[in-house]
């Protein structure tokens, strides 16, 4: 009886909490060749990748965000 109250107080604390999710874009470059590159700015986001190689690539993401808490809840 205590586990089972301990679990629906841990659940209802978990529930009880606001969550925003923002996705991100895909970065999938899809490149043919050595030295090609791809930088993609968009609002939030960077997205930047290069190829090292005939099959060998790096790529590197960014996104910047600010939580503002209102009264009507997350703006974004």
């Amino acid at each position: 009886m205590k586990k089972t109250l301990l679990f629906i107080a841990i659940a209802g604390g978990l529930a009880s909490c606001k969550t925003t999710y923002v996705p991100n874009a895909v970065n999938a470059p899809l490149f043919q060749e050595k030295n090609e590159v791809r930088l993609n700015v968009s609002g939030r986001n960077l997205q930047a990748a290069y190829a090292v190689t005939d099959h060998f690539g790096v790529v590197v993401n960014g996104f910047a965000y600010k939580e503002e808490n209102t009264t009507t809840g997350f703006r974004i």
